[in-house]
């Protein structure tokens, strides 16, 4: 066993100083606005079309440019600006050793060409993508005031937002009016998911999904099961990290309102050692002290960011993490009133046919989710690349009440429903570029799900005291292919995809309940 390790060790240290011997090119020139001026503090990003490497930028004061140390490949170069984007992505073929000078010129443009990348999996320009994708940038969506991932895609057609109450409760997410749970949520690629949920979807974190530090939303209609897994039948939402890079930036955002709403963001980003370090970060706070009816409080901390590292121009480690800590008061449900007739049409008159929705002081949820994200990311040769990523996403959710309230089911005693979830995720991927009019994509996948519910009182009397505790695990092993055809000069492109999944659930073990099995 030893002798594998030093075997992996040394193959691992050969590629880094292997690549890092090899000559990069560089890629440098001025962008542009339609007048011919030149364009301050615009973006520009590189990115690899037969893998996942980006390199981005800022043009400096002057409008100029430099993207260093690339590597020999094909990639898709574009710049925008507020207001200003290319009409079109370059396509470059870059050598070993080039220096090459690219003018950008930005146009007035509302819809800004840029990279996708949650179609096919890989970076493609819009007018390559053959299914309905729709982008959102956030800070198109931030000008308009909104700062959650709910609220920026609920104006896409296609796609259905329910929010049980203001901003941080429960919110369902549909797409071509299938289930909520036919939805997948991705950050970065990478599901996001509650592992303590029944379906396995994100449903009881979508309502506190802000736009922390994110770059793009992407909003993919139509079924990515094959890369995606069973819970993209209908869509995929790919929240997308800002990836950093450029001199270093930063700015503060506050705004407030009614029903005691406050909301706050700071970031910063940029990068260093020549652009090969790149970071961003952002924290945001979310807190409405009074709510509808002044029963609805919500209390949320998100953080968000990246950091990435280009070890070689041919191999780049990246960690990410998204997180968020929160606290929502839960009024009680609208139910028929005891006075309400029994047969008939009944009027809807409050406090007489029905009880409405009202307050209650002592039910809420306190919830807290981290998900981390760590990436190697090799190009192997300008034709083969492949990316090995490890996600770890634990979750916890307290479900309290007590006999304080409105209604008819309040508890005797105070109570607690706590969810604990945990999922670890190794994923492995390889993009081959066959020739400049296919791509061929394959990866597996093991994923381990751990699930405790823990349900406790604090009943006086310790004899009758509720405790009962469900845990159970979950492995599952997948592999995935897709074969990616360009013709007609890449306006036809035909996708080939599938998926195989291997479930396997332990035992549970119960305590304080029984289980009933069919005999």
């Amino acid at each position: 066993m030893s002798r594998t390790y030093l075997y992996v060790f040394v193959s691992l240290f050969s590629a880094v100083f292997a690549g890092a011997a090899e000559k990069t090119a560089t890629i440098s020139g001025v962008v542009t606005d339609p007048s011919g001026a030149s364009v301050p503090n615009a973006n520009v990003n590189l990115h690899q079309i037969a893998g996942s490497a980006l390199l981005s930028t800022e043009s400096d004061s002057s409008g100029r440019y430099e993207l260093s140390g690339v590597a020999a490949g094909s990639y898709l170069l574009g710049a925008s600006a507020p207001g200003l984007s290319m009409p079109r992505l370059l396509s470059l073929a870059v050598a070993a050793g080039e220096t090459r000078i690219i003018e950008l010129h930005l146009i007035v443009s509302a819809a800004s060409s840029q990279v996708t990348v949650t179609a096919a999996g890989e970076p493609q320009s819009v007018d390559q993508v053959s299914k309905q994708l729709d982008v959102v940038n956030a800070a198109d969506a931030e000008q308009r005031g909104i700062f959650s991932v709910a609220q920026a895609i609920s104006f896409l057609p296609g796609v259905r937002v329910t929010t049980r109450g203001g901003p941080g409760e429960y919110t369902e997410i549909q797409t071509r009016g299938l289930r909520y749970i036919d939805t997948s949520i991705l950050v970065d690629g990478f599901r996001f998911r509650d592992p303590t949920a029944p379906q396995a979807d994100a449903s009881a974190f979508a309502g506190q999904l802000f736009l922390t530090d994110t770059s793009r939303i992407e909003v993919l209609q139509g079924s990515g099961s094959s890369l995606y897994g069973t819970n993209a039948m209908a869509g995929v939402i790919n929240i997308i990290t800002q990836p950093g890079g450029g001199p270093a930036h930063g700015g503060i955002d506050v705004q407030g309102g009614g029903l005691g709403l406050f909301h706050g963001v700071a970031r910063v980003a940029g990068g260093a050692f020549a652009n090969r370090f790149a970071y961003s970060a952002g924290i945001s706070n979310l807190n409405i002290s009074s709510g509808v009816d002044s029963v609805e409080a919500a209390r949320d901390w998100s953080g968000q960011g990246e950091a990435a590292y280009t070890l070689t121009p041919k191999i780049r480690i990246s960690a990410l993490l998204l997180g968020n800590a929160g606290f929502t008061q839960i009024p009680v449900s609208p139910m028929p009133s005891t006075t309400a007739p029994s047969a008939g049409i009944i009027p809807a008159i409050p406090l007489t046919t029905f009880v409405p929705s009202l307050g209650d002081p002592d039910s809420g949820v306190y919830s807290h989710y981290i998900d981390s994200l760590y990436r190697f990311e090799h190009e192997v040769t300008p034709r083969v690349s492949y990316r090995i990523g490890y996600q770890i996403v634990s979750s916890e959710r307290d479900n309290r009440n007590g006999p304080g309230g409105a209604g008819f089911y309040q508890p005797v005693f105070n109570q607690s429903d706590k969810y604990v979830g945990r999922i670890d995720t190794v994923q492995a991927k390889a993009n081959y570029l066959f020739g400049s009019h296919q791509v061929l994509t394959a990866g597996y996948e093991f994923e381990q799900e751990r699930y405790t519910n823990i349900t406790t009182d604090s009943n006086p009397i310790l004899s009758q005291r509720v405790y009962q505790r469900t845990a159970a695990r979950q492995r599952d092993h997948a592999a995935f292919a897709q074969d990616e055809i360009r013709l007609l000069d890449k306006r036809l492109e035909i996708l080939l995809s599938g998926r195989f999944t291997q479930a396997n659930l332990d035992q549970p073990t119960l305590v304080g309940a029984q289980s009933h099995m069919p005999a």
